[in-house]
């Protein structure tokens, strides 16, 4: 009983125990998307789709500051009606987010940190679909391969784990030169939250 005690009273102390910190740390990492798509389509209704990503960070630290590059495949995409036809859109490819972050908490096994920064894609399988194909109105053409945004967000390190929240705002038009309904400039721009978890392999 008194070994318990003792943990319980030393763990908080070894959590937060000064450390010089680590120059660089890589590992990898997965999660989950709740994904919208927006337009300026009138009469346009967007749901919700539920998609995920996986792939491996790294941290290159400096003090308190640290900046973070990820490589990620990610499957995101959304469901909307417009002028009464259901749609379901999906997006998948190469997510290369860039974060410039600051740690508010640092210690030797944990930290709480916030960040923001750029991401780029590189779309390879896009559809976007009517559920009952005999009434969409999706002209053909091309999608956009390439893709960018700003993601921000909160994390917190404990040990090798680490525990993020974010927020995707998509720039990019997903649709390319395809259009509904004769009306180029409707676009579809992908806007998401996302949790993750991750582990440092070193």
């Amino acid at each position: 009983m008194k070994r318990i005690a003792f943990f319980l009273l030393s763990f908080p102390a070894f959590l937060m125990a000064q450390a010089p910190p680590k120059p660089f740390d890589f590992g990898a990492k997965v999660g989950i998307n709740v994904n919208t798509l927006s337009s300026s389509l009138p009469d346009y209704a967007g749901d919700y789709y539920t998609g995920f990503g996986v792939g491996v960070f790294g941290r290159i630290n400096v003090q308190k500051f640290y900046v973070q590059p990820e490589l990620l495949y990610s499957a995101v995409g959304g469901d909307f009606t417009f002028d009464g036809v259901a749609y379901q859109a999906r997006h998948q490819g190469l997510m290369m987010p860039v974060l410039f972050g600051y740690k508010f908490v640092d210690f030797k096994l944990l930290n709480i940190r916030a960040y923001a920064g750029p991401y780029f894609f590189y779309q390879f399988g896009n559809r976007v679909d009517a559920v009952d194909q005999t009434l969409s109105v999706i002209q053909e053409g091309r999608f956009n391969e390439m893709g960018a945004g700003i993601q921000a967000g909160a994390g917190v390190d404990i040990w090798k784990l680490t525990f993020d929240l974010r927020y995707h705002w998509g720039l990019s038009n997903n649709l390319g030169s395809r259009q509904f309904n004769e009306q180029p400039n409707a676009g579809l721009k992908n806007a998401n939250w996302e949790i993750s978890v991750g582990f440092k392999l070193f």
